[in-house]
């Protein structure tokens, strides 16, 4: 039986250890403070679970003296904590869905009621023990509506990954959809550990699940926070080169890859005239528009942000001719998208290409595609000057 404690322990333990860790590092993978402390609270909160989970087993595995205080206390702890670290994890998953309501106080303390009422009643259950009980033997008892705490720990994640789905196939949250598929998967390692945890009880199954949650949060978004743009949401500068290079060395002999550069028509107008925040809307409307060119079998298309109003895109096909159709899609789907959203200014690119030929690296196919570039938007003023 003293195995079974120890390896309960040591479990609980190294995922405290992982939580520690990746608490300390939290300020490398959120943008904003307040996301980044609600992070934290999640893991501190967690860290009480563990904790409470392996004393309180400890303690009922008869390997330290077990009193009817401190079998109270540590079950009742291990219950809060768990639905308050549920809170957290709903919070969290919010901003990274970039709800509205993250921007509320009033909101997020709403939303804690529900934290609030289990307080309550796990107070009442000292003397009416709906939830679990301790009898005279000091022997640990589930209550008839024992349950009931389970839908207050699960509640919180399973809406989140929920509504994540749900927003994950509207189609004006495109850019964010690998983000909110990995939210909505968030709760099913952590619901199926929680069921195999009531009838396997000699591995610590929830604190497993939750601890990798946890880990699959952090790394998807430190990931991001190195590889995307933070306002598109498009590979960044670097990223997109790395990728790319990459292609180039893997081209197979009927491959060809094209380099586009794309510059927004006019950008610093729209900006001067309409505000930044439209101008930073216009860039998304680009961004969401080159990141929904379709691939293929005969062709693999990755964008990404330059700088400023400029943009990348390489294309990877087998049809020479694929590079003139992707930039007249571009432009008319752009033109589309634009009306849908009531654009009143003219929103429009310049872009210009190159081919990958033997013997090219990254500056050269950069400079030959800046140099289409710079005779494309020397056109455009000319037309418009006209």
């Amino acid at each position: 039986m003293e195995n079974y404690v120890f390896l309960y322990n040591e479990i609980n333990v190294l995922c405290l250890l992982l939580l520690v860790l990746i608490a300390i590092y939290a300020g490398f993978a959120f943008d904003r403070l307040d996301a980044r402390n609600y992070f934290i609270y999640a893991c501190l909160t967690l860290g009480v679970f563990f904790m409470s989970d392996s004393l309180w087993y400890t303690l009922d595995r008869g390997v330290i003296r077990n009193t009817f205080v401190a079998n109270y206390f540590l079950k009742t702890t291990y219950f809060l904590s768990a639905t308050v670290a549920g809170y957290f994890c709903f919070v969290i998953l919010g901003y990274l869905r970039e709800a509205e309501w993250t921007n509320s106080t009033l909101v997020k303390n709403l939303i804690a009621l529900p934290s609030l009422v289990h307080f309550v009643m796990l107070i009442i259950n000292l003397w009416n023990p709906i939830f679990f009980y301790i009898d005279e033997n000091m022997v640990y008892h589930r209550g008839s509506l024992f349950v009931i705490q389970y839908i207050f720990i699960y509640a919180y994640i399973i809406t989140s990954g929920f509504l994540a789905l749900i927003e994950a196939f509207d189609r004006k949250n495109y850019l964010n959809k690998e983000r909110l598929l990995m939210i909505a998967i968030f709760p099913v390692l952590p619901a199926i550990c929680g069921i195999l945890q009531l009838y396997i009880w000699r591995i610590p199954f929830e604190c497993l699940g939750m601890t990798i949650s946890v880990m699959m949060v952090f790394i998807n978004c430190l990931k991001q926070q190195i590889s995307q743009d933070g306002l598109t949401g498009l590979k960044n500068r670097k990223e997109f080169l790395s990728t790319t290079q990459h292609k180039m060395r893997n081209l197979q002999a009927d491959e060809f890859l094209f380099l586009f550069m794309i510059d927004a028509n006019d950008f610093k107008k729209i900006n001067d005239e309409n505000g930044h925040k439209e101008g930073d809307r216009a860039l998304l409307l680009i961004a969401q528009t080159l990141d929904s060119v379709e691939n293929g079998k005969n062709k693999r298309w990755i964008s990404g942000r330059f700088g400023g109003d400029e943009f990348l895109g390489a294309l990877v096909t087998d049809n020479e001719e694929e590079a003139d159709k992707i930039v007249a899609w571009i432009k008319e789907n752009l033109a589309k998208i634009a009306a849908e959203n009531g654009i009143k200014y003219d929103l429009s690119l310049s872009i210009g290409y190159s081919k990958f030929m033997v013997g090219d690296v990254i500056q050269d196919l950069l400079a030959k595609a800046d140099k289409e570039l710079y005779r494309e938007k020397k056109e455009y003023h000319s037309l418009k000057n006209m």
